[in-house]
C-alpha cells in the first residue's frame, strides 16, 4: 500500500490515503447472530475513534432522560472502581 501511495503524484496521495483509510473502517454496527451487546463490543473493537466518539454521542443523544440517567450512573459506577 505504501508503494501506491509513494508512486502517486503528491496532490494525489492525501485523497488516496483517506479513500484506503474509508475501505478499512468497520461502517455501521450490524445485529448479526449472537447478543446484541457482543456485537456492540466486537464492533467497537474494529472502529475507529471518530466512529465510536459519534456512535457513542448519538446514541447518548437519542435515550430519554431517564435512560441517559442510567446510562451516566454506570459510568459513574466504572469510575469508582
Amino acid at each position: 500500500m505504501l508503494e501506491a501511495v509513494l508512486a502517486c503524484e503528491p496532490r494525489d496521495r492525501i485523497p488516496l490515503m483517506e479513500r484506503f483509510i474509508e475501505v478499512m473502517r468497520p461502517g455501521e454496527p450490524e445485529i448479526g447472530f449472537g447478543s446484541i451487546m457482543a456485537e456492540a463490543r466486537d464492533w467497537a473493537e474494529w472502529a475507529t475513534r471518530a466512529e465510536r466518539k459519534a456512535y457513542c454521542l448519538a446514541a447518548y443523544e437519542a435515550m430519554n432522560g431517564r435512560d441517559q440517567a442510567a446510562f451516566l450512573s454506570h459510568l459513574d459506577r466504572r469510575a469508582a472502581a
